[in-house]
């Protein structure tokens, strides 16, 4: 999977980070599926709620790693 500039790795926490991210960026486009009407805050609170508390992702972030993800493919 290619890199993204907005997926900035760290050297203890990077691939955790970035996988847990890249894991995120498809269950936001499985949620975008089922609801496309669906807020972006909606989504992070659904993904949030699911996850650990140390790769929590605020809504605006999630949305501007989409978009890039997207144009990306």
């Amino acid at each position: 999977m290619k890199a993204y500039e907005l997926l900035k790795k760290s050297k203890k926490h990077g691939r955790k980070r970035t996988l847990a991210l890249t894991d995120y960026l498809f269950e936001a486009e499985r949620l975008k599926k089922e609801n496309p009407e669906a807020s972006w805050r909606e989504i992070a609170g659904k993904i949030n709620f699911n996850k650990r508390k140390k790769y929590r992702v605020s809504a605006g972030y999630l949305a501007r790693i989409y978009n890039q993800f997207k144009k990306s493919i």
